[in-house]
Formats: C-alpha cells, sequence, structure tokens
C-alpha cells in the first residue's frame, strides 16, 4: 500500500508538472508532425528533424525530451513536378479550372514515423510511433498557384516503454524495506487520429492522441487504475506575404484533456528569406522566443521559453533546439515555399 501510494504521488507530480501527459514543445510550428498523423506527406518534401528541449534548466529533475522524426509523401513525384507544384495538368476553360486527376493512390499517401526519449524526474519514457496519411486534393479550392487545398486523413499507432526509477526517490526512512531502489516498467500501446486541412498559404487541422486511454500497469501495481489520457489538438494558421521576400504567420494552438485546464499557444512568426522570428505566448504565463535558419536543404531552429510562474525562482528558462534537412526540396527553395 505505501509503495502504491509513492507511486500515485509521483505520477501526480508528473502529470503537473506537464500539465498533461505528452511532452511540451515550443517550435511546433516548424514540426506539427509531433502533434498530427495527418501531417505525414503534406509537404512537398521529406522531413527529417531531431529536436531537443531541456524543460526547466536548474531545476533537478526537470524534464528532458528527445525526438528523432521523418516523415514524407509515397510517390511525391507523381504528384508533385520538380518545382513543388502539384503535377495534374490544368487548364482554364471559361471560368472553370479543367483538371486531369492522378489515378487515385498516385502520390497522395503520405508515411512517417518518430523516436522518443521523455525523462521527468523518477519517470522516463521511450518509444515509438508510426504514421500513416492519405492526401485528398480538393480541386475548387485553388490558390493564386494553381495549387488545390488538400484534406489529410491520418491515423498512428504508437508504444513505449514507461520506466519508475525508485533509486530516484527521496526518503525520510532510508532503510525502508517497501523501497528497494529498483527500476520498474511497463509497455503501453495506443492510437492517434488527425484530420489537416492546408494549402501552401493557410492550414487548420485537428488531433486526438491516445484514443484507447490505455492502463499503466507496472509489476508490482497491477490493481492501479492509472490511464493514459485523451489528449486533443486543434491548430490553425495563415501565412500573409508582407512586401516581396517577407512573410507573417500567425498561428494559434489549442491543447486540453479531461482533467487539465485548456492551454493556448498563441505564435506569430516572421520568415524572412532564409531565416525567421517569432513570438509566443502561452496561457500558463509563459513567453517564448523562436528563430529559425533555413541553408539549401538543411533547417536550424531554436527557442527559449520565459516563464512568469512560481518556477522562475527554481529555473533560468527552457530551452529547445531543432536541426533538420528537407530531403527531395529543391535547393533553391526558401520565402517562396512558405508563400506559395
Amino acid at each position: 500500500m505505501k509503495k502504491l501510494v509513492i507511486f500515485l504521488w509521483v505520477l501526480g507530480s508528473w502529470l503537473g508538472l506537464h500539465s498533461q501527459q505528452l511532452p511540451m514543445y515550443s517550435q511546433y510550428v516548424t514540426n506539427y508532425f509531433l502533434l498530427n498523423p495527418a501531417v505525414a506527406g503534406s509537404e512537398n518534401y521529406t522531413s527529417l528533424r531531431f529536436t531537443s528541449r531541456q524543460q526547466w534548466v536548474g531545476l533537478q529533475g526537470a524534464p528532458s525530451t528527445q525526438v528523432l522524426s521523418l516523415q514524407g509523401r509515397i510517390g511525391a513525384q507523381d504528384f508533385y513536378d520538380r518545382k513543388g507544384k502539384v503535377a495534374d495538368k490544368t487548364r482554364i476553360d471559361g471560368t472553370d479550372v479543367v483538371t486531369q486527376h492522378n489515378p487515385i493512390m498516385s502520390g497522395k499517401v503520405g508515411i512517417g514515423g518518430f523516436i522518443f526519449n521523455d525523462k521527468n524526474g523518477p519517470i522516463s519514457r521511450t518509444g515509438i510511433q508510426l504514421a500513416y496519411s492519405y492526401n485528398i486534393p480538393f480541386y475548387q479550392y485553388m490558390n493564386r498557384f494553381n495549387k488545390p487545398a488538400q484534406l489529410s486523413i491520418g491515423a498512428s499507432a504508437s508504444i513505449f516503454q514507461m520506466v519508475v526509477d525508485e533509486s530516484a526517490f527521496t526518503l525520510y526512512d532510508a532503510n525502508d524495506p517497501v523501497i528497494t531502489g529498483a527500476k520498474e516498467s511497463t509497455l503501453i500501446p495506443d492510437a492517434n487520429f488527425g484530420l489537416l486541412f492546408y494549402n501552401t498559404n493557410y492550414y487548420t487541422g485537428f488531433s486526438i492522441s491516445d484514443i484507447f486511454q490505455t492502463k499503466m500497469r507496472l509489476p508490482d501495481l497491477s490493481k492501479n487504475d492509472n490511464t493514459m489520457i485523451r489528449h486533443y489538438f486543434m491548430m490553425g494558421g495563415y501565412k500573409y506575404e508582407l512586401i516581396r521576400d517577407i512573410v507573417i504567420e500567425p498561428s494559434i494552438l489549442f491543447k486540453a484533456t479531461k482533467i487539465t485546464p485548456l492551454q493556448v499557444d498563441l505564435t506569430t512568426m516572421l520568415h524572412m528569406k532564409t531565416i525567421s522570428f517569432g513570438v509566443s505566448y502561452r496561457t500558463n504565463n509563459d513567453i517564448i522566443g523562436l528563430f529559425d535558419a533555413k541553408v539549401g536543404r538543411y533547417y536550424f531552429g531554436y527557442s527559449f521559453d520565459y516563464s512568469f510562474g512560481n518556477i522562475i525562482t527554481y529555473s533560468s528558462g527552457t530551452h529547445e533546439i531543432v536541426l533538420g534537412m528537407n530531403i527531395g526540396e529543391s535547393v533553391t527553395a526558401g520565402i517562396k515555399d512558405k508563400k506559395e
């Protein structure tokens, strides 16, 4: 019983620190795939990203997250041409756009996955998630570059190992025989679903993670009823060209579960030819500064979170770094891809 109480206390701390059970990201605007499986294949290149986040620097046992992701479209060359435009042949007939469509499955399937490691005090998670998406073009919603809007329907399966390290517990009685100092672990599978409606200058999406709310059963606590909690995400953004080679992108992200308050991220990015600057406000009283740079196919991103809450007494802030490569993207791509 005592062990159960300690486990619940640790688990409660884990929930409270994260405001949810999933890792938090500030650079999500550069890799929505971590939040929504429907993003797989939504770009005209294959996206490789590595994210490293150290939350609340200076606080012992603070959350630390690393993620390596890869996602793209199968047969993209059948859907996009070498300039990243839709390869379907179109012509204007009066006020109508006449399009020769691709075969039903040609170039419309996206796949992807990521491996992750997330540690928060004595609790760690290491796992993998694999995603599939199908992208449906809507030719009645063409932009000025003759590119149709698309609806992506995505799903993913995930599995991770959850480990509770009892050696990290601080005990009042160092000789307590109940706490052995061992590591207890369990495997937790689940599934996720997402929708994304997008074109080159706007996007809006919705996703659900941990659909089945799998029970977390550690070997010595097999009778506990702790479960993963279903998470809901809504996102949207619009890219507006201010002047040549300068694009502003406001976006919003809603995050919610049934046991935590709604959290909202309001972000504005200013994109120039090869660099971007941004600022974000999170409703838990965090202000975030963002910087991105792109050279050819290579990408670098950095963000710094400053909290106005009580945690700032113990921490100097949160750092997040993203490294990436856009495989198959034209080496001349830059601001044009952000505004088209």
